[in-house]
């Protein structure tokens, strides 16, 4: 009997949690995109969907609860049949003389003592199958394959940890293909970025762009072919080394709920260099905004940097990126969220990289580009054209029908 209501509690707050869960990441979401739900008017099928997730984890509380309230009387009836059962063994027992009057009192208030911690055993149990449904979830968490690090190639491990010092980059016969998909996102892709170049990785949406910087930056490994840094290939670098190598400033902009410094220094475990600081705001265009906060750098982001507009939250993580002073930048679409005059500035100071850094940068306008050294040309996870902005126009080709529509 306590088995099964074992059994069937720990079920009901299972599913109790996941909707719980599912109900928090709906309001979650609905909150954080409210700019959108107001413009497309969508309150009601808002209201909707949410209603329906609250009804689907009203019931399954009630049935935990259900299940819950059932455990304690069924326990104490199963332990009540139980008692009655060896009571009338033991006075069968007695009448046939194989047990004594003080036996049987003596076995009988033994069996008394036990009524109270089977009793309280029910509540006890109740408390912890939704323990044990809760540690499930987090327990499934961390069974998730972790980033594993490259066998032997711990910084730890190494006496002499490896850095890009020149920022040469070779990629050959790298093909790359996402598990959940049949086609491949590159193949056979061969290039060679030389020291303090600055490139750029162009074409349409889903042509390969990005799955690029993030294999060098570790996030994927190739199916085939190998990339190379400075000679050495991207499979002997310890992680932790190939990445403090590397600036990367992605689509997505991460500000954490701190100071404005700080998200310009972060993953900086010394103290801020506030004149380092302050130069990779100006070098990103973003200093003379900072210095118009109520208490410049030392202001607060807000969470997610909510109290700063996109074009600021993207100068913070370029001047991020100018920060970290990385041999290797890459840039994807960093400067989509920034105005002509800040873009500007930018593209100055990616200028004065040349020469001290390689620079690689993915933009779909071709404008902020156009300065590149060598410009490499994607389709459909292929590069098909590689060459100057004014060598691919005179071209005709891919590129040329970008800038026609751009």
């Amino acid at each position: 009997m306590i088995r099964f209501v074992t059994k069937r509690l720990r079920r009901a707050s299972l599913a109790m949690q996941s909707t719980m869960g599912e109900l928090a990441r709906f309001s979650d979401e609905a909150l954080t995109s409210q700019k959108t739900v107001k413009s497309f008017n969508a309150f009601s099928v808002i209201g909707r969907a949410f209603g329906e997730r609250a009804n689907r984890f009203r019931q399954a509380y009630m049935k935990q609860e259900t299940a819950n309230a059932a455990s304690a009387p069924l326990t104490h009836i199963a332990v009540s049949i139980a008692i009655a059962v060896i009571v009338s063994l033991a006075i069968a027992q007695g009448e046939r003389g194989e047990m004594t009057a003080g036996d049987f009192s003596t076995f009988f208030i033994a069996l008394l003592s036990l009524l109270p911690p089977l009793k309280s055993l029910s509540s006890v149990n109740a408390v912890i199958q939704r323990g044990l449904a809760a540690a499930g979830g987090l327990f499934a968490i961390q069974d998730e394959p972790a980033e594993r690090e490259r066998e032997g190639l711990s910084n730890r491990t190494l006496s002499v940890v490896p850095s890009a010092h020149r920022g040469r980059i070779e990629f050959d016969d790298v093909s790359f293909r996402y598990e959940t998909r049949e086609i491949e996102a590159l193949s056979s892709i061969r290039l060679t970025i030389e020291p303090g170049q600055h490139v750029a990785f162009v074409g349409g949406s889903g042509s390969g762009k990005s799955t690029l910087l993030s294999l060098i930056s570790g996030f994927y490994e190739p199916s085939g072919g190998e990339i190379r840094i400075d000679g050495r290939a991207l499979t002997a670098w310890p992680l932790g080394a190939l990445r403090a190598s590397l600036s990367l400033v992605s689509q997505d902009v991460l500000l954490v709920n701190d100071s404005v410094a700080r998200n310009i220094a972060f993953g900086d475990e010394g103290d801020i260099d506030l004149a380092r600081v302050r130069a990779a705001a100006r070098a990103a265009g973003a200093e003379s905004f900072i210095d118009a906060l109520p208490n410049g750098f030392s202001s607060g982001v807000g969470e997610g940097g909510a109290l700063l507009s996109g074009g600021q939250r993207q100068r913070i993580a370029l001047a991020r990126a100018f920060y970290k002073d990385a041999p290797i930048v890459l840039f994807d679409e960093a400067t989509s969220a920034l105005d002509t005059t800040s873009e500007r500035v930018v593209q100055e100071s990616l200028a004065a990289m040349v020469g001290a850094k390689t620079v690689i940068q993915i933009a779909h306008r071709l404008s902020s580009v156009s300065d590149a050294d060598v410009i490499y040309v994607f389709d459909r996870g292929r590069l098909v054209e590689s060459g100057t902005h004014t060598s691919l126009l005179a071209q005709g080709g891919v590129y040329a029908g970008l800038a026609k529509t751009a």
